[in-house]
């Protein structure tokens, strides 16, 4: 097979014709207008960046609505783990090791607490429905774990988060 003779591009003559032709130079072209076009109409205007910089920032949720049921929403969450967690503890081996784990969701209680406490008295009532449907079996899951493993630790860590839930039962 024979080769064709390298152009002054140092591509061979077969293809430099071929990517030099006219057809090939009028859809590149159109290729890079429509581009460009597609570019100008995606970008933001002048307007659309200045109203951007004038708007305060959001440093939260934007209403106290979807604030009160993102809390909800995270504090039945934080109680369904809970529940779950504290059921599948048996022996005094997995109370140990689920320590560090209750530790952290007493904290996130506590910061859950603290900004519940932050909403209008309507949303906190409505939390604290939401908390006085999961707190019995959340109460008989405790017992149940306590009784079980018999660790003093995890009766004191356990007492600690029932408190928490508690307080947020009467926002």
């Amino acid at each position: 097979m024979a080769k064709a003779p390298a152009g002054a591009s140092g591509l061979p003559a077969s293809v430099a014709r071929r990517f030099t032709s006219p057809a090939a130079l009028a859809l590149a072209a159109a290729a890079i207008a429509l581009g460009l076009v597609l570019w100008n109409l995606a970008r933001p205007s002048a307007t659309d960046v200045q109203l951007a910089a004038d708007r305060p920032a959001v440093t939260g949720s934007t209403s106290p609505a979807s604030t009160a049921a993102e809390l909800g929403a995270a504090t039945r969450d934080v109680m369904a783990k809970l529940t779950n967690r504290l059921a599948s503890l048996q022996d005094r081996g997995s109370a140990a090791a689920a320590i560090p784990d209750l530790a952290a969701t007493r904290d996130q209680l506590a910061k859950l607490e603290s900004a519940i406490q932050a909403l209008p008295p309507a949303s906190r009532s409505a939390v604290a429905s939401a908390v006085n449907a999961a707190r019995p079996a959340l109460q008989k899951a405790a017992e149940t774990a306590v009784g079980a493993t018999g660790q003093e630790s995890l009766k004191t860590i356990v007492d600690q988060i029932l408190l928490q839930v508690d307080r947020l039962a009467r926002a």
